[in-house]
């Protein structure tokens, strides 16, 4: 099952797409009638303009092909929304772990209970998200949900963890916390505007900063990085 790959991401809690807000103008587009300031900050971007002319709309290639479908995003994003199970439970992941005979990285637990029951199912790893807030977003951030899900793995499982990372201070706040592992999604968007380049950049800046903020706090090492580094929260 595993056709040459090494390492697979079951993400555990996306049983159902959100209905995510999105902005004034991105509506507007979606529906056929771009506003007149859409269209103007195209033209303000000329070389960003061309490049989406030029390249086509961004597709989802995670999926792109998989669905019977070479539509753009939002088309496919749509039928992926179609083809979630909102059924799936542990009972559906322990079978995942059955099949699958690589590396297993459970994405989208929360809660301490659930990263002990991920760990006794036999993942090698877990990813802690809420999606960017994008999903419930009600829920607590990444971040402030680290403290407790790692001591209670207690190094049992590799942490990564995601979800609000915007400043290289941030990946030195979840190492400390007891992440392993620090992934970026929205800030390298970001540059995506600007194609590669734009994306390397964005990673340049984390890096620079999170290699500041670790001088200025005299952490010589991100592996000898400890709680301690933190102040306590106020009670």
């Amino acid at each position: 099952m595993n056709r040459g790959l090494g390492r697979l991401v079951s993400v555990a809690d996306f049983r159902e797409l959100a209905k995510r807000r999105l902005p004034k103008a991105v509506f507007e587009f979606v529906d056929g009638g771009a506003e007149d300031e859409v269209l103007v900050d195209g033209a303000l971007h000329p070389r960003w303009a061309y490049r989406q002319l030029s390249g086509g709309l961004p597709q989802f290639e995670n999926v792109r092909g998989y669905l019977n479908d070479t539509g753009a995003g939002l088309t496919i994003a749509a039928r992926v929304g179609q083809n979630l199970d909102a059924a799936f439970d542990w009972d559906g992941l322990k079978r995942i772990r059955d099949l699958w005979k690589g590396h297993l990285i459970v994405k989208g637990m929360m809660h301490a209970d659930d990263a002990i029951a991920v760990a006794e199912m036999g993942a090698d790893a877990l990813w802690l998200s809420n999606h960017g807030g994008r999903q419930l977003d009600g829920a607590s951030a990444s971040l402030d949900a680290l403290e407790m899900i790692a001591d209670r793995l207690d190094g049992r499982l590799p942490i990564v963890l995601d979800s609000g990372v915007r400043r290289g201070r941030d990946i030195l706040k979840a190492r400390a916390l007891g992440a392993t592992v620090v992934a970026v999604g929205r800030a390298a968007l970001f540059g995506a505007v600007a194609g590669q380049a734009g994306v390397s950049r964005v990673l340049d800046i984390l890096l620079d900063e999170l290699a500041l903020a670790m001088k200025l706090s005299g952490q010589p090492r991100l592996s000898d990085v400890k709680r301690t580094l933190l102040a306590p929260k106020e009670s």
